[in-house]
């Protein structure tokens, strides 16, 4: 209705179409990051393996010990999928609101910002009291490893968005 009254019924349909690009765009990169970061939570990497590939998929020992047959021998690929599905039943309300109603819209992202930044901290505190020693601070501090400059570009995105 703000916009209405500002602009002209272009000016308003482009506000409309920013507007929904920027939810969009912000959507897409929530549940990309989300379901990424909790399958790193989930799945840790084998020692002495940080980052995360796109093609590269490790053996996840946490569900080992359930008493459900079929989580046993899941690899890092198959829970990262059901946490992207997963995400995405919990978006599904929201894709049929209207533009006029952005609230929920808003709650949401306000909520998968504050998951992020959660997330972000609990897997910090994992890496940093975990009782392995050697293999905590040793990886983050080598200066000549460039194999860490497209997850540190990623990183840098990630936090820049919560």
């Amino acid at each position: 209705a703000l916009s209405k009254k500002l602009f002209s019924p272009l000016g308003s349909k482009v506000t409309y179409v920013v507007l929904s690009l920027y939810l969009f765009g912000d959507l897409s990169i929530y549940s990309v990051t989300i379901p990424k970061s909790l399958t790193a939570l989930v799945c840790p990497h084998a020692k002495g393996q940080l980052g995360f590939r796109a093609v590269e998929s490790w053996e996840c020992t946490n569900f080992d010990h359930l008493p459900i047959p079929s989580l046993r021998g899941m690899d890092s690929r198959t829970v990262y999928r059901a946490f992207v599905v997963l995400l995405g039943l919990v978006q599904l309300p929201f894709m049929f609101q209207t533009v006029q109603k952005t609230l929920f819209i808003q709650v949401l992202s306000i909520t998968y910002r504050w998951s992020a930044f959660l997330i972000i901290v609990a897997i910090c505190l994992v890496q940093m009291f975990s009782g392995e020693r050697e293999n905590a601070w040793d990886t983050f501090t080598d200066q000549h490893d460039v194999r860490g400059l497209l997850p540190l570009f990623g990183v840098t995105i990630y936090s820049f968005m919560c």
